[in-house]
């Protein structure tokens, strides 16, 4: 966060981005040192991540993910996946970061039947 700070200072939006973003790296650092047989590095990736978590919004379950996913369909008038990204870009505004972009994109391709 420090080193992404302003002059003017971060809005609460900007610094659970900043959140999730290292989170996503201790995330795929984890994966990576576990399939390499690291444990003793994935397990340092797995408490920076916990510490990482405390600071973030709780994530919704699916089911309230999927909720917001028809509204935001119903609200762009999507029929299929050529509307991918509309509905995506509406889903992830009204989740406000409580989901992860991969389970919202599970989540829509589901309903779209893909």
């Amino acid at each position: 966060i420090k080193q992404n700070k302003k002059d003017e200072g971060l809005t609460d939006d900007e610094i659970i981005k900043i959140i999730k973003s290292e989170a996503k790296k201790r995330n795929d650092a984890i994966e990576a040192y576990t399939k390499g047989g690291r444990n003793e590095l994935a397990q340092k990736e797995k408490e920076e991540l916990a510490i990482l978590k405390a600071y973030l919004p709780k994530e919704l379950p699916d089911e309230e993910i999927e909720k917001i996913v028809k509204e935001a369909i119903i609200e762009t008038k999507a029929e299929s996946m050529e509307e991918f990204g509309n509905i995506m870009k509406e889903a992830m505004i009204k989740l406000k970061g409580q989901a992860d972009g991969k389970r919202v994109s599970e989540i829509v391709k589901k309903l779209l039947g893909e």
